[in-house]
């Protein structure tokens, strides 16, 4: 297990002044659970890198506690956690960079609470969550996160990927990057090895001074770090907000749809794809609607408020989010009945959705396999054929504008592919033809003079000729 911290400060062996760190005399500590080691594999003026590597003892470390009830014996063995417990690493931190932690430095007193520009790498960052995780919490602290996915995500289930190579960077304060992972690394993994006792209070409260409480997601991470016991989450929202919060009928969490990729949050595209979706379908005779690859409900949610359609139909392959779906719209229907739920696939004929008049797939088609891809649109165009379906994607050509997406990457962590505005039309052209559709591309969100804009829709019409 392993994480880097590097900076380009000048002169960057400041950084060895910082962390009470001799770059010549590479340090060793021990803990219940393993050792810890503290190197330099770069150290100029002009850039230092720190690296802490904790290697795990699983054996020794099952051998030294209690038995996990309900825990097969193989797995107590062979897991992540040599790898990527996160809260093995939060303890170290605490131990090896304690006194940076706590902006101590009495050498170079100076240097205390000077804001630095510092990278933190994590080459295998454990989050069940998937990246949609990773950047809610770090992203709103003013971090430049970078991910590269490590797993793949279980497209049986819809439950994402697990493993990530991750980067945050800011010019930030060193105590206040350790701070933010101490507190943060566990809340990720959802994982703590050690029993949780009152004095995790007071550990949540110190290293979340100054931040914790406007955090967005300041709900998830307090229960998360007390591990959703009661008795101590309310002791901590007292403290930071003067009264006890209200206890979730579920284990918090970030919802995926409510994420939007890399620079479309600000933009507000969801909500655009969203109105331009509903404004083609106006003034047209639709009884039934599907929206294919529904997720959480958001635009079954807009369609239930903003339309009269008195059938909707909801379909996803994951079970677990098509119950995260049906709460959301039982908030908001009340005493109407307008809403079905089926899971379901792209991939698959389903006689529920033959005769609908209208079908969504919306930001959806681009996380088929290209291999499936001829399956889908045989299953959609040639056995459901709806009067209208509607399909919105990202257009690639825009990617350039997102001002922190790296030359040729994708929009989002499982984005098979993504079309040029002249493949989608291509395609969608094509398809028309095929199936006895008309068609109508259209932009959604600002339009750039070369690149367009960062979504595009096709409306497709059967013809009946």
């Amino acid at each position: 297990m392993l994480l880097t911290i590097s900076t380009t400060h000048q002169p960057a062996r400041d950084l060895t002044w910082l962390l009470h760190k001799h770059p010549d005399r590479p340090q060793h500590w021990t803990f219940p659970f393993g050792r810890a080691h503290v190197l330099w594999p770069e150290l100029s003026d002009e850039r230092a890198t720190v690296a802490l590597l904790l290697e795990i003892d699983p054996i020794g470390m099952l051998r030294d506690s209690k038995a996990r009830p309900g825990k097969p014996v193989f797995d107590q063995y062979l897991n992540d956690r040599p790898y990527a417990g996160a809260s093995f690493l939060t303890v170290a931190l605490a131990r090896v960079f304690g006194a940076a932690m706590h902006g101590e430095c009495d050498d170079r007193p100076e240097l205390v609470g000077k804001p630095l520009p510092l990278e933190m790498r994590f080459p295998a960052l454990a989050a069940p969550g998937g990246e949609l995780e990773i950047r809610q919490l770090f992203e709103p602290l003013g971090y430049q996160v970078s991910i590269q996915c490590l797993s793949t995500a279980d497209t049986a289930t819809g439950e994402p990927a697990t493993y990530f190579d991750t980067t945050i960077q800011q010019i930030v304060t060193l105590d206040q990057l350790l701070r933010h992972c101490y507190v943060l690394l566990p809340v990720l993994d959802q994982q703590k090895h050690y029993y949780i006792a009152e004095p995790e209070i007071d550990k949540l409260l110190a290293k979340g001074n100054g931040w914790l409480r406007d955090h967005p997601h300041h709900d998830l991470i307090i229960r998360r770090y007390l591990k959703n016991q009661p008795e101590y989450t309310e002791v901590a929202y007292r403290e930071l907000f003067g009264h006890a919060g209200e206890e979730p009928d579920s284990e918090p969490r970030i919802e995926r749809d409510e994420y939007e990729t890399v620079g479309e949050a600000a933009l507000g595209l969801n909500r655009l794809r969203h109105r331009s979706v509903i404004a083609a379908l106006a003034g047209r005779s639709i009884r039934r609607l599907v929206d294919m690859g529904c997720g959480e409900g958001q635009f079954l949610q807009a369609l239930v408020s903003e339309t009269d359609i008195p059938q909707l139909i909801g379909v996803d392959v994951s079970p677990k989010i098509l119950n995260v779906a049906r709460r959301r719209l039982d908030r908001v229907r009340m005493t109407e009945q307008r809403v079905t739920l089926y899971q379901g696939s792209l991939g698959y004929r389903d006689n529920r959705l033959r005769g609908v008049d209208a079908l969504v797939l919306m930001e959806t088609i681009e996380h088929l396999d290209p291999t499936r891809l001829a399956l889908a649109e045989a299953v959609l165009f040639g056995d459901v054929a709806p009067e209208i379906l509607v399909v919105t994607t990202p257009n690639r050509d825009y990617n350039q504008l997102w001002p922190h997406l790296p030359a040729g990457d994708r929009r989002h962590w499982d984005h098979r592919f993504e079309w040029t505005r002249d493949e989608f039309a291509s395609w969608a052209t094509e398809l028309a033809s095929r199936y006895k559709y008309t068609v109508d591309l259209s932009p959604i969100g600002p339009v750039d003079p070369e690149w367009g804009a960062p979504t595009q829709m096709a409306l497709f019409e059967r013809t009946h000729a």
